[in-house]
C-alpha cells in the first residue's frame, strides 16, 4: 500500500511540476529523483509513528484472537510455484533491507531499474565516482548477508 502512495504522489508531483520540466533534459531521470524523494518523505513519515504488524491481534493482546492478516486473506490457495517465488522475495527483500540505505539506494536503481551510473549520480545527488564506490560496496555487503543468510538456513535445516 504504501509504494501505490509513493507512486501515486511522485506522479501527482510530476503532473504539478511538468511546466518547470527543462525538455532538454532526460525524462526518466528527472521521474525517478522526484520518485526516491517521494519515498524518503515517507520512509520519515512511517518512522515517526507507531505502525502495528499484520501478524498482531484484533481487539488487544488476547493470543486466541483473530490477526490482522488472518482478515485481509482470501480462501484461494496459492499455487506452489508462486509461493516459492514470494518466499524468495522476502528473502531478497529481508536482505536488502539489512544493507545501509546508502548503499541499497544505489544497488536498486542500478540492478533494478538499470539505471546508468550517471543517471544514478543525477537521481541521487551524489558525484559519479561515489555512485561507484557505493555499487561496489553494496554487491560487497549484500553478497556477504546473502551467504550469510544462505548458511543460517542450512544450519536451521539441520
Amino acid at each position: 500500500m504504501a509504494a501505490e502512495d509513493v507512486v501515486q504522489e511522485t506522479f501527482l508531483q510530476v503532473h504539478n511540476a511538468a511546466e518547470s520540466f527543462d525538455l532538454s533534459r532526460r525524462f526518466k531521470p528527472w521521474l525517478f529523483t522526484i520518485g526516491a524523494n517521494k519515498a524518503r518523505d515517507h520512509l520519515r513519515k512511517v518512522s515517526r509513528r507507531r505502525e502495528v504488524s499484520f501478524d498482531a491481534n484484533v481487539g488487544g493482546g488476547d493470543e486466541s484472537g483473530q490477526r490482522f492478516i488472518d482478515l485481509l486473506a482470501g480462501e484461494d490457495v496459492l499455487p506452489h510455484d508462486e509461493m516459492q517465488q514470494e518466499e524468495r522475495r522476502r528473502f531478497v527483500r529481508g536482505i536488502m533491507e539489512s544493507v545501509p540505505a546508502k548503499l541499497s539506494e544505489v544497488l536498486i536503481l542500478a540492478y533494478f531499474h538499470r539505471f546508468a551510473y550517471k543517471e544514478i549520480a543525477e537521481i541521487v545527488g551524489i558525484p559519479l565516482g561515489t555512485v561507484k564506490s557505493r555499487l561496489h560496496a553494496a554487491i560487497a555487503c549484500f553478497g556477504e548477508r546473502y551467504r550469510d543468510a544462505i548458511a543460517q538456513r542450512i544450519g536451521d535445516d539441520e
